[in-house]
This record gives C-alpha cells, structure tokens and sequence, in this order.
C-alpha cells in the first residue's frame, strides 16, 4: 500500500477485490459485516456506508407518525441534510423546507412557513443529534406547538427511543 497526500493506492486481486485500508475503516467506523453502498458519480466510483437509520426507515416512519397523531409533534430524521424519515407527508417538501428550517434550529424564533398550498407549518424548532456509541446517525428536527416548546425531558427521551429503534 502506498500512501500520497491522503490518497492510498492498491491493486486489485485475481477475484476482483481491493482491501479498504485500516485507517479509513477506523475513520469511517466500517466493520466487518457492514453493508456498502458502490455506484459511479462522473468520473469517480464512490464506495458509501449505508446501514443504521436508513435500514430502519419503515420503524422511523410509524414512530414519528405517531408523534404527529397523538402527541402533535411534527419531527424530521435527517442524515446530511438528506430527509430519511418525516412526520410531514409530502418527504420532496421536506427536503427542501430541512434548508428553510436550518436557519431556525435551536433559535427562539418561531417558525412559520407555507409548505404546499397553503397548508403551514408552525411551531419552535428544536434538533438533537442521534448519536449513540461515538456513531452519528443523523439528527432529528422537532417542529413542536407552543404547549410543548420547554419539555426537553420528553424530546430527550423521544431521542433516546429512536436512539434504541436504529441502534
């Protein structure tokens, strides 16, 4: 293996496998077992981890469907700025609302946008990182009501549930 300027050069076996090197699995927290995602992007062939919320979509989905239904609080999984899971029906608005509502992540200002066709959404916006085991999963943005805006304890263990449902 031969090490240049953070790029490691390697050759390819017999059976048409490469070795990843030690350092960028530690970096990239792979093991063994774990599933990688392969595909090309221009000139480049990009090799992502995949795993841990995005297998759990389906859970993800129920769970903050409930929250909307029953404790009327709106969330948002996000991993990278990518919406994974979303207590908002319509996931292509929310990719593009997750840039509007950056800007009031953990502000006291209230939130108040259009979504589709007159249809708003309201409420003080908080997020939390989903990180369990030094793992970061991605993060949640909680659009909560007036009612709910001071109830850290029950956003934290909203956390700690979905923590424990990808983990």
């Amino acid at each position: 293996m031969i090490f240049l300027n953070n790029t490691f050069k390697k050759r390819i076996d017999e059976l048409g496998r490469i070795v990843i090197p030690k350092q960028i699995r530690n970096t990239f927290k792979i093991k063994n077992f774990d599933e990688l995602e392969l595909y090309m992007e221009d000139d480049y062939i990009v090799l992502k981890k995949t795993g841990g919320i995005l297998l759990q979509k389906e859970v993800l989905d129920n769970f903050l469907n409930f929250l909307r239904d029953y404790l009327f609080i709106n969330a948002i999984i996000v991993d990278k700025n990518i919406v994974v899971s979303s207590s908002i029906r319509d996931i292509e608005t929310c990719n593009t609302l997750i840039i509007d509502i950056n800007k009031y992540i953990n502000n006291s200002d209230k939130l108040d946008l259009e979504i589709i066709d007159g249809l708003k959404l309201s409420g003080f916006v908080r997020s939390f990182h989903l990180i369990n085991d030094s793992n970061l999963y991605g993060d949640i943005v909680f659009i909560l009501n007036d009612s709910l805006n001071n109830k850290l304890d029950l956003l934290k263990s909203i956390v700690k549930i979905i923590l424990d449902l990808i983990s």
